[in-house]
């Protein structure tokens, strides 16, 4: 199978190829990797990747030979979420340096279930103010301080989000039910 085109395929559709064995978790690692390298420099919307923690998981996901909900799905999570060994700044400069020790509960959740964090993730709303850090990351002041991404007309950032197809944030918490909350940890 050819991985150029997966990109654009939902996430539904591309835990249905990893499941029937037609792609591997490893091939979108590095179909995610591409796209990001092809559209992140002009938008900055992925300040922090971990592709080899990425790979290791898939590596050890795939010896497993475990069948999981998921089935090695490449996400990105907020910045807000700490993941393992993973800079996760909450969006703020006086987090810049922070390394957690271990991933919150919705991370080890969804990667229990086959999902792999191939990186951190921002988006916030027209910047009004801003700064860039010796690291690349842009810290903005924004009109709207959203909790999750919204696209602006004219948003650059409308075709990146075209991959990994799957966003993981905050918000989550407050946009599910109770009863999605407890699906989602039962998956």
């Amino acid at each position: 199978m050819s991985t150029s085109d997966l990109y654009r395929r939902t996430a539904t559709e591309v835990v249905g190829l990893l499941q029937r064995g037609e792609v591997t978790p490893l091939e979108l690692i590095d179909v995610a990797a591409d796209r990001i390298a092809a559209t992140d420099g002009a938008i900055n919307a992925m300040p922090t990747l971990c592709l080899e923690r990425a790979r290791d998981h898939a590596k050890r996901l795939m010896a497993s030979g475990e069948r999981t909900l998921l089935g090695g799905l490449p996400i990105a999570v907020k910045d807000l979420n700490e993941v393992e060994g993973v800079r996760c700044t909450h969006g703020s400069p006086i987090f810049a340096d922070h390394i957690p020790a271990r991933s919150d509960l919705m991370v080890e959740a969804l990667e229990a279930r086959g999902a792999i964090v191939v990186g951190k993730r921002v988006g916030f709303g027209k910047e009004i103010a801003g700064f860039t850090d010796r690291r690349g990351t842009r810290w903005k002041l924004s009109a709207l301080p959203l909790g999750g991404y919204v696209q602006f007309k004219g948003d650059a950032h409308a075709e990146y989000m075209q991959w990994p197809r799957t966003w993981i944030g905050s918000s989550t918490r407050g946009a599910l039910s109770p009863r999605g909350r407890r699906a989602l940890l039962r998956c």
